[in-house]
C-alpha cells in the first residue's frame, strides 16, 4: 500500500503528533511509560496485532529508521511474516507537507504469500482509504490545535 496526502502543517508538527501516537502505542503494548528519548532507531518491543480478519498475532516491533522530522519506519515480525510501515514527510510550499505512507508485507512461506495475495485483492482499497483518512484526521488535528514539541 502506498498513500500520499497533502496537509497544511509543518514537518515538525506532523512528526510530533506521529511520535505522540507511537509513544502511546508503545506504552500500551509494554505497560510502561516510555521516555520519548528512547524512541529511536533500533528500539524494539512486543505487541499484539490483529490481522485483516481480526485474528490476534504476537509481533516483535522494531523501529528501523527514525529521522526527525522526516522519516519513521518500523517492522513488525510475526509467525507469518514481516509487516513494514513507513511515514516519509516532505516539505512542500510554505505551510504544507506531503505525507507518504507505505505499508508492505513479506510472508515467510508460499502458502502465506498466496493467502496475502488473495486477501490484498479484497482489502487493499479499504486499507488505503483508512490510512488516508487517518492521516487527514491528523492534519485536521494539527490545524485545530497547532501542536508542537511538548
Amino acid at each position: 500500500m502506498n498513500v500520499n496526502v497533502k496537509l497544511q502543517a509543518t514537518p515538525d508538527e506532523f512528526y510530533s503528533l506521529l511520535m505522540n501516537s507511537i509513544k502511546y502505542e508503545i506504552d500500551q503494548a509494554t505497560g510502561k511509560d516510555t521516555n520519548k528519548s528512547q524512541i529511536k532507531t533500533g528500539f524494539n518491543y512486543t505487541k499484539m496485532l490483529k490481522n485483516k480478519l481480526g485474528r490476534p498475532a504476537k509481533a516483535t516491533a522494531t523501529l528501523t529508521k527514525i529521522e526527525k522530522p522526516y522519516i519513521y519506519e518500523a517492522e513488525f515480525l510475526t509467525g507469518r511474516g514481516v509487516n513494514r510501515v513507513r511515514y516519509a514527510i516532505k516539505e512542500l510550499e510554505e505551510g504544507f507537507i506531503n505525507v507518504n505512507y507505505v505499508e508492505e508485507y513479506d510472508p515467510i512461506s508460499k502458502p502465506h504469500e498466496l493467502n496475502h495475495t488473495v486477501m490484498s485483492w479484497i482489502f487493499t482499497k479499504p486499507s488505503e482509504r483508512k490510512a488516508k483518512a487517518l492521516i487527514e484526521m491528523m492534519g485536521e488535528y494539527i490545524k485545530e490545535n497547532k501542536t508542537g514539541e511538548k
